[in-house]
């Protein structure tokens, strides 16, 4: 996950799919994953059984729970990455 510094996009690369949203876009999927993990697994967790829409007509993520979880660590450590780079912006600008 990677933010483009020119028009904020943010840039969200996960198995073979690469989804370009901006910042609301973004909030929504990664709410859509947690609230996904928040039922019961699949007695399959590597079977495909979700589709999460990207913002992008007819675009969607289709996981596994493993990828779901997957997905949800990696936007979890990118929101962090985010909020540390913002809040070292607002120090060096003051």
């Amino acid at each position: 996950i990677a933010t483009c510094e020119t028009c904020g996009h943010y840039h969200v690369a996960f198995g073979t799919a690469m989804v370009v949203m901006d910042k609301k876009g973004f909030q929504e999927i990664a709410r859509q994953v947690s609230d996904l993990l928040q039922g019961t697994p699949p007695a399959h967790t590597t079977t495909k059984y979700t589709a999460l829409p990207t913002g992008c007509r007819q675009s969607y993520l289709v996981l596994s729970w493993q990828e779901a979880t997957a997905l949800h660590e990696l936007i979890e450590s990118a929101a962090t990455e985010m909020t540390t780079r913002s809040l070292i912006h607002l120090l060096e600008n003051g």
